[in-house]
């Protein structure tokens, strides 16, 4: 049987969600409670692949002091892993420290939970029967892939599985000499990962329960990792949200009609998992709807339909339409009177998508901000503000040259 690990990061657990907007009551209380209910179903993930280890990239609390509630739901999942016989080993993220455990008074972690203080590297071996398994190397930052690279080098057997969260800015090239087996890693707003030149695997998990509006399609926060006999196999992506976040997209020129329109938007729902659901559709394109849409009664008026239409599935909500701005027809007008404004506002929006990252630092900065409890949106978030404004910014320079503005 294959040697199991469940991977994820980013739990983030006290960082509440962002833009989805009022909510019924049942649904706000159940988006409240999301975050640290992702603990147990990490658990039960565990349990029911029966795992061997549980490995925790950083980002636990997202910075900042951890409640009490979160710590100690969290100090109950570790504990109860390791009454289930299963270690858990965490990294922390920057501006953690210890991720709030040990949460409960008097009460001391099991030895088979292994937290990594700021600043440190340390190799746990895992074992199965009494036998060493597989050897993880972790780091806390400040380190990252680079120190756990080499304190790879000089573990004795192998395999080895690196645990660690990216720093902020471009990632990193990974060692591929350093004989790593599976690289875990958090510290990304997106999940993602794939095969290593030399055998190994790179997966970067992602916050298993997402606190703004993914882009469509699926976005798992957890993978299991399996080495069998003849080396890594390819991971196997889970998801262990609390609650479903869809953003729905509809191309107004294939959606002529409101039934179109709304047949469309639902099915981007995905089916009934008996998850509640939070839902926004995102309309863009030119179609036969665009100008009633730009009528808030309007856009209410459809939100309604699809709330009637929701059916007898899970609870859920439409909370937003958004009616997409149509800037390439005012970018092209813009450029033909003033090239340069648009291929600066072009180039700009292309490269804060590129690395959102240096988005949220650049704000920081120009705040004050020294933690994660500054109440600014992640990296992700930013991304999008930005782009938006970018393309806002175009819109209303285009419509200052047409009002005849200087």
């Amino acid at each position: 049987m294959p040697f199991r690990l469940l991977h994820t990061a980013d739990l983030l657990l006290d960082v509440p969600f962002i833009g989805v907007g009022p909510t019924p009551r049942p649904l706000f209380e159940r988006l409240r409670d999301a975050p640290v209910a992702t603990v147990d179903h990490l658990v039960g993930a565990a349990l029911a692949h029966h795992v061997d280890a549980v490995l925790i990239a950083g980002g636990v609390s997202g910075g900042g002091p951890v409640s009490l509630r979160a710590a100690t739901r969290l100090t109950r999942g570790v504990c109860q892993l390791a009454d289930a016989g299963i270690p858990t080993v965490v990294v922390l993220g920057p501006r953690e420290a210890r991720a709030g455990l040990p949460a409960s008074p008097g009460r001391d972690l099991p030895d088979a939970v292994t937290v990594v203080p700021p600043g440190e590297v340390v190799a746990v071996a895992l074992e199965r029967d009494g036998e060493r398994v597989v050897a993880v190397v972790a780091a806390s930052a400040p380190y990252g892939p680079d120190q756990v690279a080499r304190a790879a080098g000089a573990v004795e057997g192998r395999p080895v599985v690196a645990l660690a969260t990216l720093p902020s800015g471009p990632p990193p090239p990974l060692d591929v000499e350093a004989g790593v087996a599976f690289w875990a890693l958090g510290g990304a707003p997106e999940p993602r990962g794939g095969p290593v030149s030399g055998g190994g695997w790179a997966v970067v998990a992602a916050a298993p329960q997402p606190r703004v509006f993914p882009r469509p399609g699926p976005r798992p926060g957890a993978a299991l990792l399996e080495l069998g006999d003849g080396g890594p196999l390819p991971p196997t992506p889970l998801d262990i949200a609390d609650l479903r976040l869809v953003s729905a997209e509809v191309d107004l020129a294939r959606a002529l009609t409101i039934g179109e329109l709304e047949e469309q938007a639902l099915a981007q729902l995905g089916p009934d998992d008996g998850r509640p659901v939070v839902a926004q559709l995102v309309v863009h394109g030119d179609g036969p709807g665009r100008q009633a849409l730009g009528d808030p009664a309007a856009r209410r008026w459809v939100l309604d339909r699809l709330q009637s239409n929701m059916g007898a599935r899970a609870p859920g909500w439409w909370s937003d339409l958004v009616l997409v701005p149509l800037p390439a027809a005012r970018r092209g007008a813009l450029a033909q009177r003033s090239p340069g404004v648009a291929a600066v506002g072009a180039r700009a929006s292309e490269a804060l998508r590129a690395g959102p990252g240096a988005v949220l630092d650049a704000a920081r900065q120009r705040v004050g901000a020294t933690d994660g409890g500054d109440g600014l949106p992640p990296p992700a978030a930013w991304a999008g503000i930005v782009h938006e404004a970018a393309s806002l910014a175009l819109d209303l320079v285009g419509a200052a040259h047409d009002g005849g503005a200087r």
